[in-house]
C-alpha cells in the first residue's frame, strides 16, 4: 500500500469514529458526563494517532470548518509544514485568502468547497517549490458537514521522476516524428505495437486506422532480383528476425493507389519485459537512389558505348599508374587480346607497345605526370604509324585522381597533310611563275607600246599634220591604247585571282566618281551618234565607302560596254536612285541586249557575246563582278534580246559622312610653266623611250633633260651635276632601278633628289617595293604625255624632299 493510500484510509476510519462519537454523544446528552469525557478522549488518542502517522509519512495533517463564506484552519501539523517553511500557527486561525496569494487560494478554495458539501476530494499544489497531493474528507452528524480533515503528502520527488520520464518520452517521440526513417515496432506475434508518422505516410495508415498487423496492407512487395513476395511471407521473415540483427534488405513495394517505390529495411530486436520480444523495424524510401543507380548504370554504358565506338584510342590510370580503363580502339591499335589482364598492373608496362627505348618513355612520362598539365604531341610508334598523344590531369574538386591519355591515328591525315603541302608548294611555284610570266609580259609589251603611243601623242599635237595624217595617228593611238587596256584588264583579273589586288576603301562622292568616268567617253558616243541621258540628281549628296579608282573602273568598264555593244542613233542612260540604305546606279543602253541563256555566262571570264563583231577578251564585266564584290556591292544585269541591257551597281549609303561639295566636270589643269631652268636626269637604256622623252620635254625651254644609259653612267651624272629630278628605269643591263636609288639616298649630295620610277612593269609587288626603296613616284608605261607632265610639274613645284608615293595612271 503506498503512503498516500494508506493516509487516505486512516482518515476515512478517523472520520466515520469521529461521527460515531459525536452521534452517541448526542444520543446520551442527558448520560453522565464521564462517559462524555471518555469519547473525547477516545476522539483525542484517535486524531494523535493520525498525528503521529502523518508525521512518520512525513506528511501534514489539517482541519477546517466553515465560517460564514470562509474556511477557517482549525488544525495544521506534520513534517511537510516545515518543509514548505510553515509553522502551524501560520495557519491555524486563519483563512485560505490570508494564507496564499488569491488565484492559488481561489483555487483551493473549490476544493474546500466541495469537500464541505460532502464531496471527498484530492488535489494537487505547489508551495515553496514542494509539490503535494490532498486528501480531504468531511465529518458528518446528523446529516451535516461539521467539519473537514485532511491530509497531504510530499510528491515532489515522485514528479520530478514524471517530469523526467514525461520529458524522455517527449523526446522519444520527437526524435522518432522527426527521424527520416520511417519506424514500426512488433511483437513476436506480428502485431504493430507502435509507429511513426513517416512510416503512417509512406505506408499510407492513418492515426484512426484499424490496422494492427502488416499483413492487413494491400501491397505488392518485390525483390531486386523482380521476384515478387507476399506481404505474409514479409511479416513471417521480420518476426524471425527479432532475435537478429539485419540492414540493408531492398524491397520494391507497391501500395494501392500510390507509386512503387523502393526501400531499404534494417531491424533490430527488443526484450520486452517477462522475456516477451519485438522487432525495431525502420524503412528509407531509396526510391530517387535506385532511380539514380539506374541513371548511372545507363550511362555507365552510354559512355562506354561511346568511347568503344570512338575513332581515339583511350587508356586511363590512377594517381598511382595503375591501368583502369581503356577502349576497344586502343587494343585495336596494337593488336591486343588481353589488355584487361593488365587492369591493375602499372601503367609501365604497356611503355613497350610505343618505344623500344623504354627508358627514354618513362622518363619523358614521368615528367609529364609530375607537371600534370595538359599536353599533346605528335609521335610516330613502333607500328609505324603517326599519332597525336595527348595526356589530361583528371581532378576532382581540384584534387588529382588520374590520367588520361589519348592516341588519336593521324597516319592518313598527315600524308594527305604532305601531298597538300607539295601540291601547295606546286601551286606557289605555278603563281610564281605566272607573276613572273605576267610581269615580264607586260614590261615586253609596254615597252614598244610606250613608243607607238608616246610618239603618237607628239604627232598628235603637230598641227602641221594634214587631215588623212591625224586619221592615221587617230587610229594609231586607239588601237594602242585598246591594247594597254585589255593588258591592265588581264594583269587585274590575275592580281585577283592571286589576292594580290588591295583596296583601299573610302567615303567617296557618287556624282563625282560618275562624272569622271562618263566624261571620258561623251567625245566616243558623239561620234557614233549615240545621245549619253544623265539623272544623277540624287546622288549629289550621297557619299559610299568605296575604292574611288576601282570605282572608277567598275564605272568606265560599264559605260564601255554601254557604248560597245549599242547602235548608231540609240541611247545610254545613266540613272542614280537612293533606296533605304543603298544606292543604286543604272547604265540603261538601246543595244542589242542579251538573251537568258547569255545573262547567265555574262560575268564568266574570257565570255563574249556571240554573233557580234566586238574587240576585246571577254574578261571586263568579270573584272567587274570581282571589283564590285571586293567593295562588299553588287552587280545585276536584266535585258530582253533586241531591246538593250539595263546593268545595275548598288552600293551601301557612308551615313557617317555626305559630301556637300560637288565637283564640276573639268578638263585637265594647263601645265605650269617656269621661268627658271630645271635639270632632269632620265636613266634609260631603250634609246626609243630616251628619244620619246626628249620629244615631250623639248616644247618647254624650262625642263633641261640629261640622260644616262646605263646605271654607272647614271649614278655619276647625279652626283656630278645639279639635278631636280630624276627619272629612273627599273630595268637597265649592269643593275635594277633599286640598287641605284640605294646608292642615291645614301649619298648627301643626291639623298634629297626626288626619283621617279618610270617602268613597264605594272604588278602591284613591284609598285609596293618601289614605295618602300625611296622612290617618290611611280609612273607605268606606256607614257600618257599630259599626265606625265603634270606628274612633273608637280614634283618639281614642291619642296625637295616632300611628298608622298602616288601611282600615276598612264
Amino acid at each position: 500500500m503506498t503512503t498516500k493510500e494508506v493516509i487516505i484510509l486512516f482518515l476515512a476510519l478517523l472520520v466515520i469514529v469521529l461521527s460515531y462519537a459525536v452521534a452517541r454523544v448526542g444520543q446520551k446528552r442527558r448520560d453522565e458526563s464521564s462517559e462524555l469525557l471518555h469519547y473525547e478522549e477516545k476522539m483525542q488518542e484517535v486524531q494523535l494517532d493520525l498525528q503521529e502517522t502523518v508525521r512518520q509519512q512525513q506528511g501534514m495533517i489539517l482541519k477546517f470548518k466553515k465560517q460564514g463564506n470562509e474556511f477557517v484552519h482549525t488544525l495544521c501539523d506534520g513534517e511537510l509544514l516545515n518543509r514548505m517553511a510553515f509553522k502551524s500557527s501560520d495557519i491555524v486561525g486563519k483563512t485560505l485568502h490570508e494564507i496564499l496569494p488569491k488565484d492559488e487560494a481561489d483555487f483551493k478554495f473549490s476544493s474546500y468547497d466541495r469537500a464541505w458539501n460532502g464531496e471527498n476530494t484530492e488535489y494537487e499544489g505547489n508551495i515553496n517549490g514542494i509539490e503535494y497531493v490532498a486528501a480531504l474528507r468531511p465529518v458528518i452528524r446528523d446529516g451535516k458537514v461539521i467539519e473537514v480533515i485532511g491530509s497531504c503528502i510530499d510528491i515532489t520527488d515522485r514528479k520530478r521522476v514524471e517530469k523526467k520520464l514525461k520529458a524522455k518520452e517527449q523526446l522519444y517521440r520527437t526524435v522518432l516524428s522527426t527521424m527520416s526513417e520511417a519506424i514500426i515496432i512488433i511483437d513476436q506475434n506480428g502485431s504493430i505495437s507502435s509507429m511513426n508518422q513517416n512510416a503512417r505516410d509512406m505506408l499510407l495508415v492513418k492515426e484512426e486506422s484499424s490496422i494492427t498487423k502488416l499483413s492487413q496492407l494491400k501491397i505488392k512487395v518485390k525483390k531486386e532480383s523482380g521476384k515478387r513476395i507476399s506481404i505474409q511471407t514479409l511479416q513471417t521473415m521480420l518476426i524471425k528476425r527479432q532475435h537478429m540483427d539485419f540492414d540493408g534488405l531492398i524491397l520494391g513495394i507497391k501500395l494501392e493507389g500510390a507509386k512503387f517505390k523502393w526501400i531499404s529495411i534494417n531491424a533490430k530486436p527488443l526484450k520486452l519485459e517477462e522475456e516477451k520480444t519485438a522487432a525495431l523495424i525502420s524503412f528509407t524510401d531509396i526510391t530517387f537512389q535506385k532511380d539514380q543507380e539506374l541513371k548511372l548504370r545507363e550511362a555507365f554504358v552510354t559512355q562506354r558505348t561511346m568511347i568503344d565506338n570512338l575513332n581515339v584510342g583511350i587508356f586511363m590510370t590512377d594517381e598511382h599508374r595503375r591501368l583502369t580503363l581503356y577502349n576497344t580502339r586502343f587494343a585495336e591499335m596494337f593488336g591486343l587480346r588481353n589488355l584487361s589482364e593488365k587492369v591493375g598492373r602499372h601503367g609501365r608496362e604497356i611503355h613497350s607497345l610505343f618505344y623500344q627505348d623504354t627508358g627514354y618513355l618513362e622518363e619523358k612520362v614521368t615528367r609529364i605526370l609530375d607537371e600534370k598539365e595538359p599536353d599533346s604531341a605528335e609521335i610516330r610508334l613502333l607500328n609505324a604509324r603517326n599519332y597525336i598523344r595527348r595526356y589530361v590531369p583528371i581532378k576532382i574538386e581540384n584534387e588529382f585522381r588520374g590520367n588520361l591519355w589519348t592516341l588519336e591515328d593521324i597516319t592518313e591525315r598527315y600524308e594527305m597533310e604532305g601531298a597538300l603541302r607539295k601540291a601547295k608548294e606546286t601551286a606557289e611555284k605555278a603563281n610564281l611563275a605566272k607573276s613572273d610570266f605576267l610581269s615580264k609580259m607586260s614590261h615586253e609589251l609596254r615597252t614598244p607600246l610606250n613608243g607607238i603611243l608616246g610618239f603618237a601623242q607628239l604627232l598628235e599635237l603637230d598641227g602641221s599634220l594634214k587631215e588623212q595624217q591625224k586619221s592615221f595617228v587617230s587610229e594609231i593611238l586607239s588601237g594602242g591604247r585598246h591594247l594597254l587596256e585589255l593588258m591592265t584588264e588581264i594583269l587585274d583579273f590575275s592580281r585577283i585571282e592571286m589576292g594580290a589586288m588591295k583596296m583601299s576603301p573610302d567615303s567617296v562622292n557618287v556624282s563625282v566618281i560618275l562624272n569622271e568616268a562618263i566624261r571620258m567617253f561623251l567625245p566616243l558616243a558623239e561620234s557614233k551618234g549615240i545621245d549619253v541621258l544623265l539623272r544623277l540628281d540624287e546622288c549629289s549628296p550621297i557619299s559610299v565607302m568605296a575604292d574611288p579608282t576601282r570605282l572608277k573602273q567598275v564605272f568606265i568598264n560599264l559605260m564601255d560596254n554601254a557604248l560597245k555593244y549599242n547602235k548608231a542613233g540609240g541611247s545610254v542612260t545613266v540613272t542614280c536612285k537612293v533606296k533605304e540604305e543603298n544606292v543604286e546606279i543604272h547604265f540603261i543602253d538601246s543595244g542589242i541586249g542579251l538573251s537568258e541563256s547569255e545573262i547567265e555566262k555574262i560575268f564568266k571570264p574570257f565570255y563574249r557575246v556571240e554573233g557580234t563583231l566586238v574587240e576585246g577578251v571577254g574578261i571586263g564585266l568579270s573584272l567587274v563582278k570581282q571589283l564590285i564584290k571586293m567593295m562588299d556591292a553588287s552587280i545585276s544585269v536584266s535585258s530582253e534580246e533586241g531591246k538593250g541591257s539595263d546593268f545595275c551597281v548598288s552600293l551601301k549609303v557612308d551615313s557617317k559622312e555626305a559630301n556637300k561639295e560637288k565637283r564640276a566636270l573639268t578638263l585637265p589643269e594647263e601645265v605650269i610653266r617656269h621661268s627658271e631652268k630645271k635639270k632632269i636626269l632620265y636613266i634609260e637604256d631603250q634609246a626609243s623611250n630616251i628619244h620619246l622623252v626628249e620629244e615631250i620635254v623639248k616644247v618647254y625651254p624650262w625642263m633641261e633633260l640629261h640622260t644616262a644609259m646605263t646605271g654607272e653612267e647614271g649614278i655619276s651624272k647625279s652626283w656630278s651635276g645639279d639635278m631636280d629630278l630624276i627619272l629612273l628605269d627599273i630595268h637597265l643591263p649592269d643593275c635594277t632601278g633599286f640598287d641605284i636609288i640605294k646608292i642615291l639616298k645614301s649619298n648627301d649630295k643626291t639623298k634629297e633628289i626626288p626619283v621617279i620610277a618610270l617602268s613597264a612593269n605594272a604588278l602591284n609587288a613591284d609598285i609596293e617595293r618601289a614605295a618602300q626603296s625611296g622612290f617618290h613616284t611611280y609612273i607605268v608605261k606606256p607614257i600618257q604625255i599630259q599626265p606625265f607632265l603634270k606628274t612633273i610639274t608637280e614634283v618639281l613645284g614642291k619642296d625637295m624632299g616632300t611628298g608622298s608615293l602616288s601611282r600615276s595612271t598612264n
